[in-house]
């Protein structure tokens, strides 16, 4: 069986060793912690429902193929040209 663990909660590094060590809890048998109870904007919970039922659409999903290959636009082409407009060399 494959785990997958995401560390979440800010980068700084009291905010990673808390998340770790939660992290390493549940993977030695500690139930997770419950989330802190927090107020909620009016509507958050209908916004929620429409992120629920995107994430459980199947048919929207990536292949894994997709997801690997995936570059976003911000990091550019293989085929860029440098801030010159010539083609850059290796």
């Amino acid at each position: 069986m494959k785990r997958v663990s995401t560390l979440q909660g800010g980068y700084s590094p009291e905010a990673m060793s808390e998340a770790l060590k939660a992290s390493l809890m549940v993977l030695t048998g500690d139930p997770p912690r419950e989330p802190p109870l927090l107020e909620v904007e009016e509507g958050f919970d209908a916004y929620l429902q429409q992120v629920r039922e995107r994430l459980e659409n199947r048919t929207k999903w990536w292949s894994v193929e997709e997801s690997w290959s995936y570059l976003p636009s911000e990091f550019g082409d293989e085929d860029d040209e440098d801030e010159d407009g010539e083609d850059e060399e290796d």
